[in-house]
């Protein structure tokens, strides 16, 4: 009974970890704000604006990527002089703010959230056919010279999946494509 209980826990975590609908490795909060105090000033060490300005996984991701950044807040109401995405070098607590921001912190895990109908054309290391977007994800996963991965399940006669490293960790811009899924692999070197 004993080894049924170990052997059926070992494939629970193998699940778990290698699950697509694990990749999120972000917290996400609505209506939350990570903001810089006065004894920390300059928490908000990049702000950037995004193609989609619905959606926060760019900001999300963008935050992944960087091995500085420990939290993001995305915010999607522009106002002038303030961009959408704000990313954090200091883990500060989650504050109630406006219903309109979205925040998280990084998680010490591997690979981002999908970003839909977002292509990061260019810097191809290897691409494939592939019919299951998981495979593509975990293809990047396992590479450990792919930096962001895309699935395109339309442009071609069969789905393709591309994995992508510009050299020196660098990776595509994010370019509006519908259709196209994609992702990145995060940098958790500031946890």
């Amino acid at each position: 009974m004993e080894k049924r209980i170990i052997c059926c826990f070992a494939v629970s975590l193998m699940i778990f970890v290698f699950s697509p609908a694990h990749a999120l490795q972000m917290t996400i909060q609505t209506g939350f704000d990570v903001p810089c105090t006065p004894d920390i000033p300059n928490c908000d060490f990049r702000i950037i604006d995004q193609p989609n300005p619905s959606d926060f996984t760019l900001c999300m991701n963008a935050c992944g990527r960087d091995p500085s950044c420990v939290a993001w807040t995305f915010d999607p109401v522009h106002t002038p002089g303030k961009l959408k995405c704000f990313l954090k070098n200091t883990r500060l607590p989650l504050r109630s703010s406006a219903a309109t921001l979205v925040s998280g912190l990084k998680l010490p895990f591997t690979m981002g959230a999908f970003e839909r109908d977002i292509d990061r054309n260019g810097c191809d290391i290897e691409f494939f056919e592939e019919h299951d977007i998981g495979q593509c994800v975990n293809a990047c996963g396992f590479n450990s010279s792919c930096e962001a991965w895309n699935f395109d399940p339309a442009h071609f006669d069969k789905p393709v999946c591309f994995l992508k490293n510009c050299g020196g960790g660098r990776i595509p811009d994010p370019q509006s494509e519908p259709g196209v899924t994609g992702g990145v692999k995060f940098h958790t070197g500031a946890e």
